[in-house]
């Protein structure tokens, strides 16, 4: 195990699942509107633990536990990875590794069940005949303007933490 490297990653991980309470473009996943009705444009950032916008709306809005709870096991285990490196414990930052990739799992899931967006995916569906995922898709609705959503930079953040460590992890000293 690659002690230094584990922990760079288990602090980027730490930090993919905060950063959003400090730049919300750092969301784990997004939405943006361009020329809603010809006088909006503006986007929405969701992450594990809330949700936040350009337009100044921010709140701890949640949208299901298993966003949270996703979020939840993402953080602790960047955050035990780090410790597990300290402590040069090879078994368990892979452990750790596994549970990191479990709660982006878990995130992913969470996101395609969420009832409002399958309701809103379900209606795009019907009125252009294409079928559309949650995690990325964009359509433009006319006056009702370009919609654009995908899995947010801070979900990718995430990833890149997860390969930095389980590298960090599988390398020997």
């Amino acid at each position: 195990m690659n002690k230094i490297v584990v922990i760079i990653g288990g602090l980027i991980g730490i930090f993919a699942a905060i950063l959003w309470l400090f730049e919300p473009s750092l969301g784990w996943w997004e939405v943006t509107v361009e020329n809603y009705l010809g006088i909006f444009n503006g986007a929405g950032y969701i992450s594990p633990f809330g949700f936040s916008s350009n337009t100044g709306n921010s709140n701890i809005e949640f949208y299901g536990p298993l966003l949270i709870i996703g979020g939840i096991i993402f953080l602790l285990s960047s955050l035990c990875a780090v410790i597990s490196a300290i402590k040069e414990k090879r078994s368990y930052s892979i452990l750790f590794d596994l549970l990191m990739i479990g709660g982006l799992g878990l995130f992913c899931y969470g996101l395609a069940v969420i009832e409002d967006f399958e309701n809103i995916l379900e209606g795009l569906n019907f009125l252009t005949g294409t079928n559309y995922t949650v995690f990325f898709g964009s359509e433009n609705l006319g006056a009702l303007g370009v919609w654009a959503w995908r899995l947010g930079n801070g979900f990718f953040i995430a990833i890149g933490a997860f390969i930095v460590t389980l590298i960090g992890s599988l390398l020997k000293k």
